[in-house]
Protein backbone atom coordinates (compact mmCIF):
# COMPACT_ATOMS: atom_id res chain seq x y z
CA UNK A 1 0.00 0.00 0.00
CA UNK A 2 1.59 3.28 -0.82
CA UNK A 3 0.02 6.42 0.70
CA UNK A 4 -3.19 4.97 1.74
CA UNK A 5 -4.11 3.65 -2.08
CA UNK A 6 -3.16 -0.37 -3.34
CA UNK A 7 -0.42 -0.74 -6.49
CA UNK A 8 -1.66 -1.88 -9.48
CA UNK A 9 -0.57 -5.28 -9.20
CA UNK A 10 -1.69 -5.80 -5.81
CA UNK A 11 -5.10 -5.15 -6.92
CA UNK A 12 -4.98 -7.51 -9.78
CA UNK A 13 -4.36 -10.15 -7.31
CA UNK A 14 -6.98 -9.15 -5.00
CA UNK A 15 -10.04 -9.09 -8.17
CA UNK A 16 -8.67 -12.59 -9.46
CA UNK A 17 -8.44 -14.26 -6.10
CA UNK A 18 -11.96 -12.84 -4.76
CA UNK A 19 -10.85 -11.17 -2.53
CA UNK A 20 -12.46 -7.16 -1.31
CA UNK A 21 -10.60 -4.80 0.46
CA UNK A 22 -12.86 -3.18 3.38
CA UNK A 23 -13.21 1.10 2.27
CA UNK A 24 -13.68 1.16 6.54
CA UNK A 25 -10.94 -1.08 8.38
CA UNK A 26 -9.32 -1.73 4.90
CA UNK A 27 -8.71 -5.16 5.72
CA UNK A 28 -8.74 -7.87 2.36
CA UNK A 29 -11.42 -10.05 2.84
CA UNK A 30 -12.95 -12.97 1.16
CA UNK A 31 -16.51 -11.72 -1.01
CA UNK A 32 -18.49 -13.24 1.03
CA UNK A 33 -17.66 -10.94 3.95
CA UNK A 34 -19.16 -8.40 1.66
CA UNK A 35 -23.54 -7.69 1.52
CA UNK A 36 -24.38 -7.65 -2.35
CA UNK A 37 -25.54 -4.62 -3.22
CA UNK A 38 -28.55 -5.32 -6.10
CA UNK A 39 -28.78 -1.51 -6.85
CA UNK A 40 -25.25 -1.65 -7.41
CA UNK A 41 -25.86 -4.55 -10.30
CA UNK A 42 -25.15 -7.14 -7.80
CA UNK A 43 -21.61 -5.96 -6.97
CA UNK A 44 -20.41 -6.17 -3.36
CA UNK A 45 -21.09 -2.99 -1.65
CA UNK A 46 -17.32 -0.69 -0.13
CA UNK A 47 -17.12 -1.84 3.18
CA UNK A 48 -17.13 -5.83 4.79
CA UNK A 49 -20.43 -6.72 7.04
CA UNK A 50 -18.67 -6.25 10.03
CA UNK A 51 -18.20 -2.49 9.20
CA UNK A 52 -21.50 -2.21 7.66
CA UNK A 53 -23.15 -3.50 10.57
CA UNK A 54 -21.31 -0.96 12.85
CA UNK A 55 -22.38 2.00 10.69
CA UNK A 56 -25.88 1.24 10.46
CA UNK A 57 -26.07 0.65 14.33
CA UNK A 58 -24.09 4.07 15.16
CA UNK A 59 -26.57 5.55 12.62
CA UNK A 60 -29.58 4.23 14.17
CA UNK A 61 -28.09 5.57 17.86
CA UNK A 62 -27.34 8.73 16.30
CA UNK A 63 -31.04 9.01 14.87
CA UNK A 64 -32.17 7.77 18.11
CA UNK A 65 -30.60 10.36 20.04
CA UNK A 66 -32.27 13.35 17.99
CA UNK A 67 -36.20 12.49 18.49
CA UNK A 68 -38.05 12.33 21.39
CA UNK A 69 -39.56 8.80 22.69
CA UNK A 70 -42.97 9.20 21.03
CA UNK A 71 -40.94 10.20 17.94
CA UNK A 72 -38.82 7.15 17.81
CA UNK A 73 -41.90 4.68 18.80
CA UNK A 74 -44.25 6.15 15.76
CA UNK A 75 -41.50 5.79 13.65
CA UNK A 76 -40.58 1.80 14.97
CA UNK A 77 -44.18 0.88 14.49
CA UNK A 78 -43.97 2.28 10.93
CA UNK A 79 -41.07 0.40 10.31
CA UNK A 80 -42.48 -2.97 11.89
CA UNK A 81 -45.54 -2.40 9.90
CA UNK A 82 -43.78 -2.01 6.48
CA UNK A 83 -41.77 -4.77 7.27
CA UNK A 84 -44.84 -7.12 7.81
CA UNK A 85 -46.50 -5.96 4.83
CA UNK A 86 -43.39 -6.72 2.74
CA UNK A 87 -42.69 -10.56 4.28
CA UNK A 88 -46.21 -11.01 3.97
CA UNK A 89 -46.24 -11.40 8.02
CA UNK A 90 -49.53 -8.65 8.80
CA UNK A 91 -50.73 -10.57 11.48
CA UNK A 92 -47.04 -10.59 13.53
CA UNK A 93 -46.42 -12.51 16.48
CA UNK A 94 -50.03 -12.54 17.09
CA UNK A 95 -50.81 -15.32 14.36
CA UNK A 96 -47.65 -16.98 14.70
CA UNK A 97 -48.47 -17.80 18.79
CA UNK A 98 -52.59 -18.75 17.74
CA UNK A 99 -51.06 -21.33 15.22
CA UNK A 100 -48.40 -22.82 17.51
CA UNK A 101 -51.73 -23.30 20.34
CA UNK A 102 -54.04 -24.84 17.97
CA UNK A 103 -51.79 -27.00 16.39
CA UNK A 104 -50.90 -27.70 19.92
CA UNK A 105 -54.63 -28.42 20.75
CA UNK A 106 -54.68 -30.90 17.50
CA UNK A 107 -51.56 -32.84 18.66
CA UNK A 108 -53.07 -33.55 21.96
CA UNK A 109 -56.73 -34.13 20.53
CA UNK A 110 -54.92 -36.48 17.57
CA UNK A 111 -51.90 -38.03 18.30
CA UNK A 112 -51.64 -40.97 16.13
CA UNK A 113 -52.36 -39.27 13.21
CA UNK A 114 -50.32 -35.99 14.05
CA UNK A 115 -47.34 -38.71 14.75
CA UNK A 116 -47.71 -40.05 11.72
CA UNK A 117 -47.80 -36.83 9.40
CA UNK A 118 -45.23 -35.17 11.51
CA UNK A 119 -43.03 -38.87 10.04
CA UNK A 120 -44.13 -38.02 6.86
CA UNK A 121 -43.09 -34.49 7.12
CA UNK A 122 -39.73 -35.51 8.09
CA UNK A 123 -39.36 -38.07 5.41
CA UNK A 124 -40.31 -35.59 2.85
CA UNK A 125 -37.86 -32.31 3.71
CA UNK A 126 -35.42 -35.91 4.20
CA UNK A 127 -36.02 -37.24 0.43
CA UNK A 128 -37.91 -34.12 -1.61
CA UNK A 129 -40.93 -36.03 -3.69
CA UNK A 130 -39.33 -36.10 -7.50
CA UNK A 131 -41.57 -33.90 -9.49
Amino acid sequence: MVGGRLLPLVRLVIVVSNLKVCTSCHQVLPLSEFYQNSSRGGRPVPACKKCSRAAALKARARRRAQMSEDEWKALNAEAVRRSRGRTGNVAGRTRTKATYRALTRLRDLHRAEYDALFAQALREQRDPPSS
